[in-house]
């Protein structure tokens, strides 16, 4: 892709990404979340069309950037056994300049991927928050919800604080991920399709 006069073109904003992606979209395309909803939680909204798409680019751009992350470190892999193998045969060419086109090399590929990692996590994130914006946006009762989730049904569900001060309601969560960090409680709360925005 070129910008007319001959030179790379420049990468689309952020929001012209998100546009075409979401455009792009196929009705067959459309990942639904995995939680199930528990018969006795009450649906408040269904999801609309724009939000099965902003999950569905949610859950493409976290495909995407978890292939990258895999491609990055096998590319790293082939490169400390492309330097092992360097050092292990003695540079048999006596050529100076091999190791330093290796770094060099390996140090281009490298940047590129984090730039493109970075981009990635910039548009995730804002599609994650226009998600949650267009979520809490379909019925009042969600906007100042404490806790909404969104199911496999596409049902759209708010949760009340059940009158703890939060401490207590955390303190059950983790125990019932048996562990105490920070990052399993995120990661229980996403699996469980729990969003607090």
């Amino acid at each position: 892709m070129n910008n007319g006069n001959g030179g790379p073109a420049a990468p689309l904003s952020v929001l012209a990404e998100i546009n075409a992606r979401l455009a792009a979209i196929t009705p067959e395309q459309i990942i639904a979340p995995d939680t199930v909803r528990e018969e006795t939680t009450p649906v408040v909204a269904m999801a609309t069309d724009e939000i099965k798409r902003l999950y569905t680019l949610r859950a493409l751009l976290t495909n995407e950037y978890n292939e990258v992350v895999m491609d990055g470190r096998e590319k790293a892999a082939q490169f400390v056994q492309d330097a092992l193998r360097f050092f292990a045969e003695g540079n048999p060419d006596g050529d100076a300049q091999t190791l330093d086109n290796l770094l060099a090399e390996q140090l281009s590929v490298m940047e590129k991927m984090i730039a493109g990692q970075k981009r990635n996590d910039i548009v995730f994130k804002t599609v994650e928050r226009l998600l949650w914006t267009e979520i809490r946006c379909q019925d009042p009762a969600l906007t100042d919800a404490p806790i909404v989730a969104i199911h496999n049904d596409w049902s759209i569900c708010r949760r009340d604080d059940d009158g703890d001060d939060g401490a207590e309601g955390t303190l059950r969560i983790l125990r019932l991920s048996g562990s105490g960090s920070t990052d399993d409680l995120l990661r229980v709360l996403q699996s469980a399709g729990i969003g607090r925005h």
